[in-house]
């Protein structure tokens, strides 16, 4: 599948680094991209809840042509989940973008969510938003946040090494 990938195609990848560096990524960064592929960590808590920080900029600052891919990363590690499939995937339901969950690790989906960044290019969605619709969810998600889990407990963020 990669040999038909198109090299020409500027994609960003937006997530927690390695590092645990919590620098806000600059306009210029997104600049030119075609395709942004944000990346939360699904062992962390902490990761999913700066996803919809990471799409408010990138409305606010790339190209409203821009397609975005959410992925949720490290499904290899089961018994260490904070964040379910449902949860990720509702998330990306809601702001009308694709879903992957992937492993880094033992190569799960990765490449599926690079070649769907860019066929996404190609086929554009229906389903975007403008930047004042994505201020609208943020502000409704907020207003409605009980940050509980299924069984209606509170779920407060682990110190995760995210």
């Amino acid at each position: 599948m990669l040999n038909d990938f198109d090299y020409s195609n500027k994609i960003i990848i937006i997530g927690d680094s390695a590092t645990g560096s919590r620098n806000r990524i600059t306009q210029s960064y997104y600049r030119g991209a075609d395709a942004a592929i944000i990346v939360y960590d699904v062992t962390c808590l902490e990761s999913f809840n700066h996803v919809r920080s990471w799409l408010k900029d990138l409305y606010n600052y790339s190209d409203s042509e821009i397609k975005k891919v959410l992925v949720g990363n490290k499904v290899d590690q089961k018994d260490s989940r904070r964040v379910s499939y449902d949860e990720g995937k509702k998330l990306a339901d809601d702001y009308g973008i694709l879903f992957f969950e992937t492993s880094a690790f033992d190569g799960q989906n990765v490449e599926e969510a690079f070649v769907a960044a860019v066929k996404e290019k190609k086929e554009p969605r229906k389903t975007s938003f403008t930047p004042s619709q994505v201020e609208e969810i943020l502000l409704t998600e907020q207003a409605g946040d009980d940050s509980s889990d299924e069984g209606g407990k509170k779920t407060t963020s682990s110190s995760c090494k995210c």
